[in-house]
């Protein structure tokens, strides 16, 4: 990485070089930069599914939390460049990953002054993925102020 590494950054590096290469079939890539394996007891008190493994780096004033689980892998952090990450991850999504388009951009469900938007699209033909993207929205402070990104694999069934 030839800018300087921001939590943003990170984790649209992340997204891109590890977690939708791996939803398209890909074997686990190595991580870009050292960081934090955390115990299977250390999840456990997070309250994380027990089948998975968590990595977190420590990003200037913020930590990027990698937590990969089943056909699901999910990225966050809470300040930091958040309010940048989202045009980050939609130019590089976009340009590198042709097959995904954008289906949604709305008010969050959850409500508060959060944002959702949703990728999908066919990575092979055999695999399908969901990229959701937690951002915050004008206004947003302190604790909201966390982007998270969740990607999904789905595998398309072959019929005989």
């Amino acid at each position: 990485m030839s800018q300087t590494l921001t939590p943003a950054r990170l984790t649209v590096d992340l997204v891109a070089n590890v977690l939708v290469p791996v939803a398209g079939g890909a074997a686990m890539p190595s991580v870009p930069i050292s960081g934090a394996k955390l115990s299977q007891a250390q999840r456990d008190k997070l309250g994380l599914n027990p089948i998975g493994s968590t990595m977190v780096f420590d990003i200037g004033q913020s930590s990027v939390v990698m937590d990969m689980s089943g056909p699901t892998g999910t990225i966050s952090f809470v300040g930091g460049d958040a309010d940048q990450a989202l045009e980050m991850l939609d130019a590089v999504l976009l340009r590198r990953f042709q097959r995904l388009r954008r289906t949604e951009d709305s008010s969050h469900p959850r409500g508060g002054p959060k944002r959702l938007r949703v990728y999908e699209g066919d990575l092979t033909d055999l695999r399908h993925c969901k990229i959701e993207a937690d951002y915050p929205d004008k206004g947003a402070k302190k604790l909201d102020l966390k982007f998270v990104v969740r990607v999904t694999a789905f595998e398309r069934r072959t019929s005989n």
